[in-house]
């Protein structure tokens, strides 16, 4: 139908040029151009076809799920990886006591909490002095990066110098949670544009009942004396690239990361102690066994 009505037309038109107006190879060329041109316009009408098929399955006959099997899917993920079934710290996912380091200031309302918000980039230190010029604590952890610059063909490559940098998007606040709703919702009356918190996906709540992630005060220091060494070996990681060596809870005896309580973990081929929980995880330098000390 489609060549019939539209290519008919044009096929007269060819004939007419092909016999009175074109030398031999010249209409050879033009016919291999014209069968070329109708072999695009086929592939053109299949692949409309296939999409309009396509979007008519998808429509028609919806995938089920549900946002529980979700969640479940993404705790799966988030486990991580060791040795044996006994290595898993049981409060690697649930540190909710503890004392309090040097970084601690001292309070009697078991509201306050430390909650992670998610700044634009750029911004995250903007935020922070926003945040602490009202009289909040904030938080923004640095560590070092490598720098991306143009080369001189255009491309994008890797810089061998090491720049300390804030970690993109993230910055702590210690407060009640009507104190931090009020900085990181649009309604409240210290909200910051751009700055919301970080939801815990992993809860199995439905959506838009998720919790913002929070860090104990235990962890949320041994988090930030971490980030507060300047050490270009110090790094942001997941629990699916750690491999935990035993359960057991650990300090740092000696070092610059001395006083350090965390877990022994083998990442980026040595062993460190990894610092941090709800999905927001730091990991030292290399740390010989010797300054590790059993709690």
């Amino acid at each position: 139908m489609f060549f019939s009505v539209y290519c008919n037309p044009f096929h007269d038109k060819l004939h007419h040029i092909w016999k009175n107006n074109l030398k031999k190879k010249t209409r050879i060329r033009f016919f291999l151009v014209f069968l070329r041109t109708l072999e695009h316009v086929r592939k053109k009408l299949c692949a409309s076809y296939s999409n309009f098929v396509g979007v008519f399955i998808m429509e028609s006959f919806p995938a089920e799920s549900t946002l529980s099997d979700v969640a479940t899917a993404e705790q799966i993920v988030s486990a991580p990886r060791r040795e044996d079934s006994s290595a898993t710290p049981p409060e690697i996912q649930n540190l909710n006591t503890g004392v309090s380091l040097k970084y601690a200031q001292p309070s009697t309302d078991v509201d306050i909490k430390w909650y992670a918000l998610r700044a634009s980039y750029g911004t995250e230190l903007k935020a922070r002095d926003i945040i602490a010029s009202k009289g909040f604590e904030a938080y923004v952890p640095f560590i070092y990066t490598r720098e991306m610059k143009q080369s001189e063909h255009g491309k994008r490559r890797l810089v061998k110098k090491m720049v300390r940098k804030p970690i993109s998007n993230l910055v702590f606040i210690r407060a009640s949670r009507q104190e931090a709703d009020s900085f990181a919702k649009n309604s409240g009356e210290n909200h910051i544009r751009h700055l919301h918190y970080f939801y815990n996906h992993l809860e199995g709540l439905p959506q838009g009942q998720e919790n913002p992630v929070t860090i104990s005060e235990r962890e949320m220091q041994n988090f930030m004396q971490v980030a507060d060494v300047d050490d270009e070996h110090v790094r942001r990681v997941n629990l699916e690239d750690c491999h935990f060596k035993d359960g057991d809870r650990v300090r740092v005896a000696d070092g610059k990361f001395k006083g350090v309580e965390g877990y022994v973990v083998r990442a980026h081929g040595e062993q460190r102690i990894i610092v941090g929980e709800s999905g927001l995880y730091l990991v030292t330098a290399y740390i010989p066994t010797a300054f590790i000390v059993k709690l």
